[in-house]
């Protein structure tokens, strides 16, 4: 690990992130959403990949102390110091974030999407959480969508209405529907998921999304 864990003290409450930083020492910011596993080491890793890439990442603890993901007032209280947090870092060089999440984080990413303007890029790896609600018309973000065509949890036809839903707002969206892999293929941490093709494939698409939206067009 290459960074370090940094409090969340204006939450009142012991809340920490993981941040990153580039060894140039300045780059785009990027805050990194874990799944319902919880913070680890795959979150960790690609915060430090991330970094090492040149982006100023951030990890918030998103379920910690008394905050569970039905407590959404909570979680929203986590993602906006997680942006206010990165926005404030000296490092940054673009006036807006992007966030990136997996599984339960992916959700998580459109909802800091729908409620943050300073949100400049959303990227959603396989989120899919029936208790989180996204008002979609309020997508202030352009998003990418990265998703496997085995996942049991998503199944084809929610993305399907979900991209339908998002072209009806006319809201600026990519989706990438990855054959012969399910949840968690990005996840080198488990094996019994990860693939190492697809998630190259997929970590490509990622890095150039962020970088044309964070860079080429954030204002």
């Amino acid at each position: 690990m290459i960074g370090e864990f940094i409090p969340f003290s204006n939450l009142g409450v012991a809340y920490e992130g993981y941040l990153a930083l580039p060894e140039r020492a300045t780059g785009l910011g990027i805050i990194v959403l874990h799944d319902r596993l919880g913070p680890g080491v795959h979150i960790w890793e690609v915060t430090d990949r991330l970094a090492k890439l040149g982006f100023v990442a951030l990890a918030p603890a998103l379920l910690c102390g008394s905050v569970s993901i039905d407590d959404i007032s909570g979680v929203r209280q986590i993602l906006a110091e997680s942006v206010r947090i990165l926005r404030a870092r000296p490092e940054i060089t673009k006036p807006k974030v992007g966030v990136l999440g997996f599984g339960m984080g992916g959700q998580l990413a459109m909802l800091a999407a729908s409620l943050d303007l300073e949100i400049g890029a959303c990227v959603n790896f396989y989120g899919f959480c029936p208790g989180v609600e996204v008002a979609l018309e309020n997508l202030n973000a352009p998003m990418l969508g990265i998703f496997g065509e085995d996942d049991l949890s998503i199944p084809f036809s929610a993305v399907e209405e979900l991209d339908k839903q998002l072209t009806a707002l006319g809201k600026t969206h990519v989706f990438h529907l990855f054959e012969g892999v399910g949840y968690g293929f990005y996840d080198d941490s488990r094996p019994e998921f990860y693939d190492a093709v697809q998630a190259a494939e997929a970590w490509d698409n990622t890095l150039k999304f962020l970088v044309k939206h964070l860079f080429y067009r954030a204002s």
